[in-house]
């Protein structure tokens, strides 16, 4: 028995048949750029999160995760306050949601040992009011840096002495 089709239900199945296989292809691709995105954020050592418009997080790389202490499960959906625990951030991060332009500040987070950050935050305006804060750890250099400004002082404050009894 063979059964015929009408030309007009063989035209629809043919259009759908081909829109399904491009709409499989074009999921593959999103997975292989999303699968790509997320090993690239794994292997940075900056910090990177991600926080909607009422910046509570929605992305957040294993870097940022060290930082706060804390686990995915603990900061996803948690807001930035929450998380790091420092109000200059958190202000930080309101005024890169309204601005159109990148922003860029340093910030002591509280802790047993507190840590100086280097942070650069991204409005994403495209993206429904959601900031990227990108953030370096720079406690050694901060460290680094005053340890130069304290021997220059040092250092001119002695030769000072001896040239002005000379």
């Amino acid at each position: 028995l063979s059964l015929r089709r009408p030309a007009d239900l063989a035209a629809v199945a043919e259009s759908l048949n081909t829109m399904a296989a491009s709409l499989r292809t074009r999921v593959q691709e999103l997975s292989s750029q999303r699968n790509e995105l997320a090993g690239a954020l794994a292997g940075m050592v900056e910090a990177v999160i991600i926080l909607d418009s009422s910046l509570r997080v929605r992305g957040i790389n294993p870097s940022a995760l060290r930082l706060a202490g804390r686990t995915i499960a603990e900061v996803q959906g948690a807001s930035l306050l929450e998380v790091l625990r420092s109000t200059r951030l958190d202000d930080l991060a309101r005024r890169a949601l309204a601005s159109p332009t990148p922003l860029e500040d340093t910030v002591t987070l509280p802790g047993a040992t507190p840590t100086v950050v280097q942070v650069h935050a991204v409005p994403l305006a495209e993206q429904s009011a959601r900031v990227v804060l990108v953030i370096n750890d720079i406690t050694r250099l901060d460290a680094l840096e005053k340890v130069r400004r304290d021997f220059v002082a040092n250092v001119s404050h002695e030769l000072r002495t001896p040239l002005t009894a000379i």
